[in-house]
Order: C-alpha cells, then sequence, then structure tokens
C-alpha cells in the first residue's frame, strides 16, 4: 500500500463524533447562511485577534472586513477547514470579497435542498454525532445520526453550589443516585460531567461524596461517563489550566469503580501523557476527543504519538468536534482525518508499524472505539 493510497484509506474511514453542539435552539442541523460556518466560534475568536468584528448583515462593506482577516488568518488549522468545508461542500474559493457574499448565497440555497444533511454526512463518512441535551439529540433530517450522552448530572452539582452545607451534600448526593437510576432504566449507556464544576468544590469529603454518589451508580449499572476537564471557567472567559494532579486524583475512583468506564476529555495540553498513563493502568479508562483548546494540530499529533506507543486502538476516541452545524462537524472531521492520515503515513515510512496495522488503528481512533460502547 503506498502512502497516497494510505491516507486515501483513511480519508474516506466512518466517523464517530463525541462531542458536539448541534441543534442548539434557534439553529439548524444545516448552516442557513454563510455566517453559520464563517463566524464559528474558534474561527472568529483567531479573526477577532486581528481587528474583525462580526456584522449582523453581510453586505459589501462586512465582505470586505471579513475577507480581509480571511487572509491575515490564512495559516491557522480553523482557516483551513473553512477553506475545505466551502471548497467539499459548496465548490467555492475564497478569493475575493465577492466570493463571502456568494458563498452566503449558495449556503442558503443549499440548506433548502431536503438531502443536503445526508449529502454532507455522505461526504464525510460521518456515522454517528455525540449531543448532550435529549431536546437536541434527535435529528428529523438525519434521524439516524444522534447519540445521546445525558449532562443532567451536573444540575443537582449546581443546585448544591449555590448554597453549600452538610445538607445540601446529602441531598445533592441523593439526587445524583436517582438521576443515575432514571439513567440506567431509560437506556442510556453512559453520561456526562463537567468536572471543573467538582473542583471548584473546596471542601474535600463534600466533593468526593458527590463523585462517589456518580460513579458508584454508574459502576452499578456498568455504564461509562465522559468527563470534561482541564478547562477553568471565568466571568471574562476560559482558558486550559493544567495540574500535574488533575488526573492521578482520580486513581482511587478508577481502582474503586471498575465496572465505570472513564472517558477523559481534557482541554489541557500538559495532562495529555497523564491521561494515557491512567488508561495504561486502568482498563476502565480511555483518554477521549481532543477537547476544546487541545484541538489544535501540533497537540493531535503529539497525542498520537502517546496512543499509539501506549494503547490498544480500541481504547482510544478521537475526534470531538465541538461543531454547531453539520458542515463543521465536516470540516473538523476532514482536519483530524488529515492529520491521522499524515502521522500514521510517517509511523510506516519509518517501519514502526505496516499499512494495515495504521489503517486499523485510525478507523478505531476515528469510530470504532466510541461505537464499541456509546451504543
Amino acid at each position: 500500500m503506498t502512502t497516497e493510497d494510505l491516507t486515501q484509506a483513511i480519508v474516506e474511514l466512518p466517523v464517530f463524533d463525541t462531542h458536539s453542539h448541534l441543534n442548539a435552539p434557534g439553529r439548524s442541523l444545516a448552516a442557513q447562511s454563510f455566517a453559520d460556518i464563517g463566524h464559528y466560534f474558534w474561527l472568529s475568536q483567531q479573526m477577532q485577534g486581528v481587528g474583525w468584528e462580526a456584522s449582523e448583515e453581510l453586505d459589501q462593506r462586512a465582505a470586505d472586513a471579513y475577507f480581509d482577516a480571511f487572509i491575515k488568518t490564512e495559516n491557522t488549522s480553523m482557516n483551513w477547514c473553512l477553506r475545505r468545508i466551502l471548497r467539499d461542500l459548496y465548490g467555492i474559493a475564497i478569493r475575493s470579497p465577492k466570493d463571502v457574499l456568494a458563498a452566503d448565497a449558495t449556503i442558503k440555497e443549499r440548506a433548502e435542498a431536503p438531502s443536503h444533511v445526508e449529502d454532507v454526512c455522505r461526504k464525510g463518512n460521518i456515522k454517528k454525532v455525540v449531543q448532550n441535551l435529549e431536546s437536541q439529540a434527535h435529528f428529523p433530517e438525519a434521524p439516524w445520526l444522534g447519540v445521546l450522552v445525558p449532562d443532567n448530572l451536573n444540575a443537582p452539582v449546581t443546585t448544591f453550589m449555590d448554597a453549600p452545607s452538610d445538607e445540601a451534600v446529602n441531598g445533592a448526593v441523593a439526587a445524583l443516585g436517582d438521576t443515575v437510576d432514571a439513567l440506567a432504566q431509560a437506556g442510556h449507556a453512559g453520561a456526562r460531567i463537567d468536572f471543573n464544576l467538582f473542583e471548584a468544590i473546596e471542601n474535600e469529603e463534600w466533593r468526593r461524596a458527590l463523585l462517589d454518589a456518580i460513579f458508584s451508580r454508574l459502576h452499578h449499572h456498568k455504564m461509562f461517563v465522559q468527563i470534561f476537564l482541564g478547562m477553568k471557567r471565568e466571568s471574562t472567559g476560559s482558558f486550559p489550566q493544567n495540574d500535574p494532579d488533575r488526573i492521578t486524583a482520580l486513581y482511587p475512583f478508577f481502582h474503586a469503580y471498575r465496572n465505570c468506564r472513564f472517558e477523559l476529555l481534557c482541554a489541557a495540553e500538559g495532562n495529555g501523557l497523564d491521561l494515557v498513563q491512567a488508561a495504561v493502568l486502568h482498563p476502565n479508562v480511555n483518554p477521549g476527543g481532543l477537547w476544546w483548546y487541545n484541538f489544535r494540530p501540533s497537540i493531535f499529533m503529539q497525542a498520537m504519538q502517546y496512543r499509539l506507543e501506549a494503547l490498544a486502538p480500541l481504547k482510544c476516541p478521537i475526534l470531538a468536534s465541538d461543531a454547531t452545524c453539520i458542515e463543521w462537524c465536516y470540516g473538523k472531521s476532514m482536519l483530524v482525518k488529515t492529520l491521522v492520515a499524515e502521522f500514521m503515513a510517517g509511523r510506516v515510512n519509518a517501519g514502526w508499524i505496516t499499512p494495515e496495522c495504521a489503517l486499523r488503528t485510525a478507523s478505531a481512533w476515528l469510530h470504532d472505539a466510541p461505537a464499541a460502547y456509546y451504543k
């Protein structure tokens, strides 16, 4: 198998996206205008760094401003995703402000096509996309696509933190146990928690009681948990925060609740090796997709090296797109596939693995690992 054949085979692999924000209130599954794609959060953040400000109306002046920022940030991976989305899904290349206006017209027209969502999924071989809210997990345009991993375990913890006390923590513990039991009764395979909520609780006994309440019930029902961690939230925004003790502090839970599968999605690059080492030592731990600030090519390459060296591929789901429309799920999937192909080709050419091993590993990372237990 040549490098070109291997690359093409990986780009064509199926995708299981383990985290997204599709179908939110007021947001369609498919992009309805250029803004739905061109103003994507991560891309906008980079463009704002060169002085761009979003405009509610896409007129000539707004198109001129957008094109100026687009050119100034063309080196970034999010810009790459935008260009790939426009090229592959709409046949558009942005070479001038008029192309921005043309893209808007084409996206609006294509949004009306009944087959558009299915066409995007077919082109990217997108099989499943995980949502965390029940109201957003059903896609009428693609009923086969959505997978629900509920995050309603966060609510009792938030309520407790509004007025923390021994009595309140006891109430939260009971509520958490009941919530997990209800999820199991409803047939859910797992749940999601936002770990920064727990890291904000200074009382160690309270924090331990809340986590025990969650993990013990998940263990009882043989369910998995997605733990999103490594990000600090402030009133002015959020940022990744490395903590050398973050993962090892969870070891007692990994050991005590072996029937619960822990999937760790971390926003802090400095904990990347810690995730892998935890998965080496604990059969019930998986390093998950690269979340938020970790969604960068350089970090992907390092994470893939860690995982290839030490873990069976079926322990390593890798894609968590944070997409806000199906087009961005496509764009970020193509970015990750391209990175996986580049990485695997390098390992094959260096003699570390065979092309067959590379393809099996890529397939597990992109699809087979989460498909093995999410459903």
